[in-house]
């Protein structure tokens, strides 16, 4: 049984790395998108290699946990590939991407890598939360639907807005003294 699981997660594997290779022969706009790809890959090809050096006679419990990883991290990365195949098409917002991505920089330091991409899920731009595998990237998603609407830039900034909170844990810093004052608020105006 291990063995067919293991041959069928490889099998998935290469898959998702033949894609990644049609991915890479795309024209990218800027190299943050290429880097995400690049590091993607290699994690699958890590997987790959794991598996597939794994001996016959491994105990199948542990081949199984193996197996389970990378078809977890098929299953969480597969939105990301299409997130940055996607970056690449022309009706993207080009022109935004320099002052956001020195936006990022300023705040986040100089490593911070952005991906724009076009979605088709939400009618306002969104940011993914930080993302194990892509270390100082900002991927900023925005609505196809609403590419004509010129409030989507300043939205944007919004939307980095919420990495920033999360990259550096700024509810930790915050929350306490919102709440403080949420309940203050509250019962200075209780009998309203």
């Amino acid at each position: 049984m291990s063995a067919l699981l293991r041959e069928y997660s490889i099998s998935r594997l290469d898959g998702v790395l033949e894609e990644i290779g049609r991915l890479k022969e795309s024209e990218f706009p800027y190299v943050h998108s290429r880097d995400a790809l690049a590091r993607i890959e290699q994690l699958f090809l890590s997987h790959k290699a794991t598996l597939g050096g794994l001996p016959p006679d491994k105990n199948p419990a542990i081949v199984q946990r193996f197996c389970s990883s990378a078809l977890t991290d098929l299953f969480k990365y597969l939105a990301f590939l299409g997130f940055i195949l996607r970056s690449t098409n022309v009706r993207n917002a080009f022109e935004v991407y320099g002052p956001l991505l020195r936006l990022s920089q300023l705040i986040l330091g100089p490593d911070t890598k952005l991906i724009l991409s076009s979605e088709w899920e939400d009618y306002s731009p969104f940011t993914y939360r930080p993302i194990a595998e892509l270390p100082n990237f900002v991927l900023i998603g925005f609505p196809a639907p609403e590419s004509s609407n010129p409030l989507l830039i300043p939205l944007a900034g919004h939307e980095l807005g919420h990495t920033i909170w999360n990259v550096r844990d700024l509810s930790s810093k915050y929350k306490k003294r919102i709440e403080e004052k949420i309940i203050a608020e509250i019962r200075e105006h209780f009998d309203d």
